[in-house]
């Protein structure tokens, strides 16, 4: 994988120029990336497409699209494979999100190397979740060795922009929020601070600070299941109570739109997910969830 792979490159290139010795077979053209890299996301802000045209030895150019789901304990690639078109790839990865989610995505071409370094599939080797569909496993290969060409050809350069919220700034805020507009309907926990300091660190679990404020409704069942199995249950509960308040702050702050916004409720309330998972099953991190 990039960036050891240009170890090998350069030893193969001094074998080659090497007078006196037999030499290499040609080594046929690798995949290359023959035009913009685009991406899009849907309007919860965690689910993204990224597509790049590619040209290989023996193909013209066809697009590759990802289709990359932010919401789990990483960026995982819920389904990738070639389209004859931009637009194809747009309308597969759209059927894919759901018609509400999707509605009015459209390609751009990528404008943040930083995030799309974070969001591309990269080898993991023994570390990998496991549990892909046969459509999945088909691409594994080809989508890591696929994601390191765009890496090439769209690097992240200068300094890492801000994103402007990660965990103990939104603790901060969000505590803020409840006091003003809770305080006087509810009885706010003694240690509000404390629970709401782990409640933040808990929904931020890729550290994509990028997406931290993001809210799905498939995003907010991961968290119950993670916060469930993680802490012991009296806290766990603690914690969850607080989840309808913690989705409507995030709708406010990000100006959901209230039809996006009110389909986060349910799962919030403990509604179980039928494509991630309940309680007594592992999280499906790998579902290609259509909100």
């Amino acid at each position: 994988p990039y960036p050891d792979s240009e170890i090998a490159v350069e030893a193969i290139a001094r074998l080659r120029d090497a007078t006196g010795m037999r030499m290499l077979p040609a080594t046929p053209p690798g995949p290359m990336v023959t035009g913009p890299v685009l991406w899009t996301r849907d309007q919860y802000g965690s689910r993204f497409a990224v597509a790049a045209p590619v040209t290989t030895a023996d193909q013209p150019v066809r697009w590759y699209l990802w289709d990359i789901d932010a919401c789990g304990h990483q960026a995982f690639t819920v389904h990738s494979g070639f389209y004859p078109t931009a637009d194809a790839a747009l309308r597969a990865w759209q059927a894919g999100v759901g018609e509400i989610a999707a509605a009015g995505t459209e390609f751009a071409e990528v404008n943040d190397p930083w995030l799309l370094a974070e969001l591309l599939p990269a080898e993991e080797g023994l570390l990998r979740i496991g549990g892909e569909s046969a459509e999945q496993f088909a691409e594994y290969h080809r989508s890591k060795r696929l994601a390191e060409v765009v890496r090439q050809v769209v690097r992240p350069q200068g300094t890492r922009p801000e994103h402007g919220l990660d965990a103990a700034a939104a603790a901060v805020e969000f505590a803020a929020w409840m006091r003003r507009h809770d305080a006087a309907n509810q009885e706010l926990p003694e240690d509000l601070d404390e629970l709401v300091a782990e409640l933040a660190d808990s929904w931020s679990i890729n550290d994509i600070d990028a997406l931290f404020a993001t809210c799905s409704p498939h995003r907010v069942a991961l968290c119950v299941l993670h916060v469930r199995s993680f802490y012991l249950d009296d806290f766990a509960d603690q914690l969850v109570a607080l989840l309808p308040e913690w989705t409507r702050w995030l709708a406010a702050r990000n100006t959901t739109p209230p039809v996006l916004a009110d389909r986060c409720v349910p799962y919030a309330l403990g509604r179980p997910h039928s494509q991630v998972g309940t309680d007594d099953v592992e999280p499906d991190y790998l579902a290609r969830v259509t909100e």
